[in-house]
C-alpha cells in the first residue's frame, strides 16, 4: 500500500506494483464494509467460517483502477461453505457484472473486478479463483480482491490483477491489514450504497444464506437427556417438603421395680425370730427340715 490521499472527501487507499501497468486505488469506507461482511461470514461456523463474495464496480481512468462500490453475490453454498459457484450462482454473477447499465445508483461505474473471503486458505487465488477472473472479468485491468478475516486482530486481504504480458500475479508483494473501523459503518449511507439491514443491535449486515442445521447424535442426544433429568432431580430437591422423622424412641421391655415398692426391712421380731436381716430375709422361709 503506497498510502491514502483524500479525493472528493472520502479517504482512499492506493496500492501499485512496477509488474502491474496500473494502480489501484479504493475508499476506506468500502474496503471497511467488505472486511465487515467477510467477517460475518467467517464467525457464523466454525472450521473457517462461510465464505462471501460479490462484484467491485468503479471507473478506469488513465492508469488507475478506482473501486467506488461493491454488491454481495448471494451464493447459494449448495457445494459447501466455501465461495464456490454452482451454475445458478455464475447466472446471478452475470447478472451482477452487467448491472451498472440498469441500476442508476452505479450510474456512471463499470464493473472493475470481484472480491471473496477465504477463511480456510492464505491470501491466494485458488484453481477456481482463477478460472472464475478468466471467464467473468476478461478485462485487461480488472482486479480481484482476496480478504482473510481472522478471529481477533486486523484481516489480511491482497490485490490481484493482470501484467502487461496478460498473467495474473499479486499487486504487491506483501499482504495489507484491514484493521475494523466501525464510524465507517456508522456513517450515512452512500447515494451508490446497496441497502443495508439495519438488526436488532444496529449492526450492518446484508444477505445472510443460512446454515444447514447441525444433525444430532446419539451421543448429543444422550448427554442433553442427562442434562435435564439432571435438572428435573435438582428441581424436585429443591421443591421437595421437609423430611417426617419415621422413628420413635423406644420404650423398654420390662419394667424394673421402683426403690419404693421393694419390701421394708425385716423388723427386730423377724430377727429374732431367726430371720436374717440381709434381702433373703424379704421372702419367708419354709421350716421343713432339707432332705440328708
Amino acid at each position: 500500500m503506497l498510502g491514502t490521499v483524500t479525493r472528493n472527501g472520502n479517504e482512499v487507499g492506493r496500492w501499485a506494483a512496477p509488474h502491474l501497468p496500473y494502480e489501484i486505488e479504493v475508499e476506506l469506507d468500502v474496503l471497511e464494509e467488505i472486511r465487515h461482511r467477510a467477517d460475518e461470514g467467517y464467525q457464523r461456523i466454525g472450521h473457517g467460517g462461510i465464505e462471501f463474495g460479490g462484484v467491485l464496480y468503479g471507473r478506469i481512468e488513465g492508469g488507475v483502477v478506482r473501486i467506488l462500490e461493491w454488491r454481495e453475490l448471494e451464493c447459494d453454498h449448495s457445494m459447501g461453505p466455501s465461495f464456490v459457484l454452482s451454475a445458478a450462482d455464475r447466472a446471478t454473477l452475470e447478472s451482477l457484472v452487467t448491472l451498472p447499465a440498469r441500476e442508476h445508483q452505479l450510474r456512471g461505474m463499470e464493473t472493475v473486478g470481484w472480491w471473496a473471503s477465504h477463511g480456510r486458505s492464505a491470501v491466494s487465488l485458488k484453481p477456481h479463483d482463477v478460472e472464475l477472473h478468466e471467464k467473468h472479468f476478461p478485462g485487461p485491468q480488472q482486479v480481484a480482491l482476496i480478504i482473510k478475516p481472522v478471529r481477533q486482530g486486523a484481516s489480511s486481504a491482497g490485490f490481484f490483477g493482470r501484467t502487461a504480458e496478460g498473467t495474473l500475479e499479486a499487486a504487491s508483494t506483501t499482504e495489507f491489514e484491514i484493521r475494523a473501523n466501525v464510524s465507517a459503518l456508522m456513517r450515512a449511507p452512500r447515494e451508490s450504497a446497496a441497502p443495508r439491514v439495519q438488526d436488532a443491535q444496529q449492526r450492518v449486515t446484508g444477505p445472510t444464506p443460512l446454515a444447514p442445521p447441525r444433525p444430532i447424535g446419539p451421543r448429543r442426544h444422550q448427554r442433553e437427556e442427562q442434562s435435564a433429568q439432571a435438572t428435573r432431580r435438582a428441581t424436585s430437591v429443591r421443591q421437595a417438603p421437609p423430611k417426617q422423622r419415621w422413628w420413635t424412641p423406644m420404650r423398654p421391655l420390662m419394667a424394673l421395680p421402683s426403690p419404693l415398692s421393694l419390701p421394708p426391712t425385716v423388723s427386730p421380731n423377724a430377727a429374732s425370730a431367726g430371720a436374717c436381716s440381709c434381702p433373703c430375709s424379704w421372702w419367708p422361709r419354709s421350716s421343713a427340715p432339707r432332705p440328708s
